[in-house]
């Protein structure tokens, strides 16, 4: 399909309005902390990279009053 998440989560929030970022952020979330890992220091891991992430991801945009 030569696509990918990233693709993915924007397509989903074009076309579901009342799908907001806050529902996809959990959904990101969420690939991890269900997923078929079985070493929780690994996820723990992931999740904590995943938060830096999403911080810096974040402050590259004004709060939104």
């Amino acid at each position: 399909m030569r696509t990918n998440l990233t693709e993915q989560y924007i397509l989903l929030a074009k076309r579901y309005k009342e799908i907001s970022y806050s529902d996809i952020k959990n959904f990101v979330y969420n690939s991890i902390r269900y997923s078929f890992i079985e070493e929780e220091t690994v996820k723990q891991k992931l999740l904590l990279d995943l938060d830096k992430r999403f911080k810096k991801f974040e402050a590259m945009f004004p709060p939104v009053k």
